[in-house]
């Protein structure tokens, strides 16, 4: 068959159909069949097709080849003038297949209803002309990225051309990834040869912008640092998606560029233990609720430090929980009970230390000084008394604290009310104590 258009035509004239009579029965518009038929809608949807072939009773092979002028096979699409076939070391063309970049779905995932729900929400608000960006940001460690990636698996199908995925590694132990580092691997991915990737950022950007411009695909940038970050990995398609964590607010992001944000907060007490059981059982939990209850306000919400500490209740399956948690509230330091030797990303302490380290000074020092803090609500005005400390006007304060707010390592609900978490709260001490020495 030759494009897609022709073909369309040319099957409907020898069924003996009018425009209109194929557009009643596939319940497309007159004007989509026209479109296609003309050859301004070069790529059609793939159930487009489905619905056009069906319409024209088509057998399962012709739709198959129907389908093959557009897509390589069901759900993978052929990549034509959009981004060239990768090619081989001899300099063959190598077809190009859907993408599907994204690291395995959590194990274990509970309760985020309401956030899955604005993420659904966000597909079916898309529209020709406008693309979507969806920022989820959230505490360390509150599983922003488990989500997204739990949701992303569930609708990839919905994205023909596949998925690209990339951690930022804004919040990392090595230096964060430059854009122009992640568009080059993204254009590679989608079929660019190495000499034509250009030098530039900007140049890397719109190419990049330009390749999948007529594509469908879901972008997942995961880990991001600053808007600045991720603003050139933007693609402006009107039919792709892009999903961004960040324990940064990114309020630039949604003003200047649309973002809708998805705040993922703490889990509820119910989620905390629907989420501890699952790795653990039932039986333990409701055989010591006065346990279970110490555990979970250890874990104050914070999915890692539950998996932590179900992974150590989980290996000792002998032993009382209430043994098990005097044991660890015993411990010097109330953030050792969530150290995994070996695996720095799954340390609470760790994970708390990469985003400390992106503070500017003087907002490092303030995030110090709350280890002072005996009530983790406080105002601006209760840090007053403590306020030598920090050696900073009190306009230079409140400027600290609403940076710390949009790191996401205080909560701020209404101007000048604070919340800090208790695992954070426990990481500012071991702070505090370590500039001053004690």
């Amino acid at each position: 068959m030759g494009d897609i258009g022709t073909s369309i035509k040319e099957l409907r004239i020898a069924t003996g159909m009018t425009q209109e009579q194929l557009a009643e029965h596939s319940g497309l518009s007159i004007r989509a069949i026209r479109d296609i038929e003309r050859g301004s809608t070069q790529r059609p949807y793939r159930h487009s097709l489905e619905l056009v072939a069906a319409a024209m009773g088509l057998s399962e092979r012709d739709t198959n080849e129907l389908i093959g002028t557009v897509y390589v096979q069901p759900n993978l699409r052929r990549r034509g003038s959009c981004a060239r076939p990768r090619e081989h070391a001899k300099g063959q063309d190598v077809p190009m297949t859907a993408l599907a970049h994204l690291p395995p779905a959590p194990l274990n995932f509970v309760g985020r209803r309401d956030a899955l729900q604005q993420l659904d929400a966000l597909l079916r608000a898309g529209s020709p002309d406008a693309s979507t960006v969806a920022l989820v940001d959230g505490a360390p460690g509150v599983g922003k990225t488990a989500l997204v990636l739990r949701w992303a698996h569930q609708v990839a199908g919905q994205f023909a051309d596949g998925v690209l995925y990339a951690d930022l590694r804004g919040y990392d132990a090595q230096p964060p990834l430059a854009p122009e580092s992640v568009l080059r691997r993204f254009l590679r991915a989608l079929g660019i040869p190495d000499h034509r990737l250009p030098l530039s950022k900007e140049e890397c950007s719109a190419l990049y912008r330009s390749t999948v411009a007529e594509l469908r695909m879901l972008i997942v940038l995961d880990n991001a640092a600053t808007a600045e970050q991720v603003r050139p990995l933007l693609t402006g398609a009107p039919h792709c998606l892009v999903a961004v964590t960040s324990r940064n607010s990114m309020t630039g992001l949604v003003v200047r560029d649309g973002a809708r944000r998805i705040h993922l907060d703490y889990l509820t007490d119910a989620e905390a233990l629907e989420l501890f059981e699952s790795s653990v059982g039932e039986v333990r939990p409701k055989r010591e609720p006065e346990a279970i209850a110490g555990l979970l306000a250890m874990c104050e919400g914070s999915p890692l430090a539950l998996r932590v500490l179900a992974e150590r209740t989980r290996d000792q399956p002998h032993v009382a929980l209430r043994d098990i948690i005097t044991r660890l509230a015993n411990r010097l330091s109330q953030l050792s009970p969530f150290d995994t030797p070996g695996d720095p990303q799954s340390s609470v302490r760790e994970l708390l230390s990469w985003s400390y380290r992106n503070l500017p000074a003087s907002t490092a020092r303030v995030f110090d000084g709350l280890g002072n803090v005996r009530q983790r609500t406080f105002t601006v005005t209760q840090l007053l008394p403590i306020q030598p400390y920090f050696d900073m006007s009190e306009e230079t304060l409140v400027d600290a604290l609403d940076w710390l707010a949009e790191e996401n390592l205080i909560e701020s609900e209404t101007p000048g009310n604070y919340r800090i978490n208790r695992l954070i709260w426990h990481y500012t001490r071991e702070r505090l104590d370590e500039v001053t020495g004690h």
